[in-house]
């Protein structure tokens, strides 16, 4: 566990400083910027591609490849519509890869999609890489590879909205499309197009994100969420019902304790700042909505895996919220800044640690990377 914790620490950061040079040099030396972020670009697939048996899903995947050379997974399965998946699959038997192949060119498309999304804003990029490995995002995206794509591609049509106020249909909807073709329920957020509306984002005031987050909270406290019976709604397929019946999802309401209050308080505090983020970066204002939306879900059904992935598509926005929050505050350099930097990366690496260090001791045969697998 020790090696582990050492080695993805050490990657973290030389990824956070590479992209920090790059930011501090793209106007001297705009070429040597892209090297700098394209090698920390090849330094995040390297490290999530060449895991081994590393997620819950890990497994299945693996199922899924084989499958695949079966002939038993086709288009007619539940994976129907999902043809970008099908077509990596596809491109694996057809060069006759290993099942390890299909890890990689994921890991690549995900590296690549997530890179981008910061390619007119690379301020952000260093302080959305650690949110990304230690605030959740990473250790989602090693178990949901498919959903996490279909994130990603949700983030970028987001960003259709521009700064002036106006937006592109088209470039949405494209977006939503390429979501769709990873995971099917990305379709479910195609009427956030109405939310790029400048009247109706100024409804959402700190105040009332904050209302919202707390109001979520208190409710899946209290277990409101179990009131409603999801599984015996219509249209709901019978592949989807194990995740109402999960084993680790049988509480009634979650459990407060030192991480529910910690972890309720940094879900807060970046909606402090709505009003002065959006001052500096006007198009933040959709993520910080969606972020207090999908984190009150995630309260409210804390204990209904299905509703509770479906939310992750809203509160992994954090990639833009708290690096929007961060840059806004470096750029007056006062003690608010360096005061959220020390707390929020203390509070995250410390969470981050002690959930793996947990989920270690119940995985004793967990391997960070392929290396000295003997069957690779």
């Amino acid at each position: 566990m020790w090696s582990f914790i050492f080695i993805f620490s050490f990657v973290v950061l030389f990824m956070i400083i590479l992209t920090s040079l790059a930011n501090n040099g793209r106007r001297l030396n705009p070429k040597m910027s892209e090297v700098l972020i394209i090698l920390a670009l090849i330094t995040f697939v390297f490290f999530i591609g060449t895991r081994f048996n590393v997620g819950r899903d890990f497994a299945s995947y693996w199922k899924d490849y084989y499958a695949f050379s079966n002939k038993d997974y086709g288009l007619g399965t539940r994976f129907q519509l999902e043809y970008a998946n099908y077509g990596i699959l596809y491109i694996c038997h057809a060069f006759d890869w290993s099942p390890q192949s299909y890890f990689v060119i994921t890991s690549i498309l995900t590296g690549g999609l997530f890179y981008s999304l910061y390619r007119n804003c690379v301020e952000l990029l260093p302080y959305a890489i650690f949110i990304f490995f230690f605030c959740g995002p990473y250790t989602f995206a090693i178990n949901g590879i498919r959903q996490t794509l279909a994130i990603i591609c949700l983030y970028h049509a987001l960003l259709s909205y521009k700064s002036d106020g106006t937006y592109s249909i088209g470039h949405f909807i494209i977006w939503i499309l390429i979501g769709i073709l990873f995971h099917t329920s990305t379709i479910a957020f195609l009427p956030l197009v109405f939310l790029f509306k400048p009247k109706f984002l100024f409804f959402f005031t700190p105040s009332i994100l904050i209302c919202i987050v707390i109001v979520g909270f208190v409710c899946g406290f209290i277990g409101i969420g179990n009131l409603i019976s999801f599984e015996s709604l219509m249209g709901v397929e019978s592949s989807y019902i194990k995740y109402f019946t999960d084993s680790r999802f049988d509480n009634s309401s979650f459990s407060i304790g030192l991480g529910a209050i910690g972890t309720l308080i940094f879900n807060i505090y970046p909606l402090l700042f709505t009003n002065k983020v959006a001052k500096r970066f006007p198009n933040s204002k959709i993520f910080y909505v969606l972020f207090a939306v999908g984190v009150s879900i995630n309260y409210i059904f804390a204990m209904n895996m299905l509703i509770n992935r479906m939310g992750l598509f809203l509160v992994y926005t954090s990639i833009f919220v708290y690096p929007y929050l961060l840059s806004t505050l470096k750029s007056k350099k006062n003690f608010i800044y360096w005061f959220s930097v020390i707390m929020m990366s203390s509070w995250f690496v410390f969470l981050f640690f002690y959930t793996i260090s947990d989920f270690w001791i119940n995985q004793t045969d967990l391997n960070p990377t392929v290396f000295g697998i003997p069957c690779f």
